[in-house]
């Protein structure tokens, strides 16, 4: 295990990337005849993308996302840390996009690859 969500633990072998993206909610309002001004209007906002893929053939079978399917249909925010103990919040799931290639005839699919979208609940 590389790092979990909630009870769903996340291999090494199935992760591609992490990518965190903070917003500090940093707006530009235009003015008449001077240069526009930026103001804070709302607080920080954090979300992360987490790529990577399966082998349906091997140890992973055609269910691997099917748990993280189910916990999105849930709509709750689920704790998300590391192996080594770091905290990262609690997120909810937003979206999840999966792509199927490398087909054999009778046999489905080789290769899944997964994008899983995640937005950080500060209301915890």
């Amino acid at each position: 295990m590389i790092f979990s969500l909630g009870e769903f633990e996340f291999e090494a072998l199935n992760v591609d990337e992490l990518e965190r993206n903070y917003e500090y909610g940093i707006t530009s309002i235009d003015r008449i005849n001077n240069h526009s001004a930026l103001i804070s209007t709302k607080k920080e906002n954090e979300s992360i993308k987490i790529s990577g893929k399966t082998l349906p053939l091997s140890k992973d079978k055609n269910t691997y996302l099917d748990t993280l399917k189910q916990m999105a249909s849930k709509n709750k925010s689920y704790t998300m840390c590391s192996a080594n103990g770091l905290y990262f919040g609690k997120f909810v799931i937003l979206g999840i996009n999966e792509k199927q290639s490398a087909f054999l005839e009778g046999s489905g699919f080789l290769v899944q690859s997964f994008d899983l979208n995640l937005q950080r609940d500060f209301n915890e």
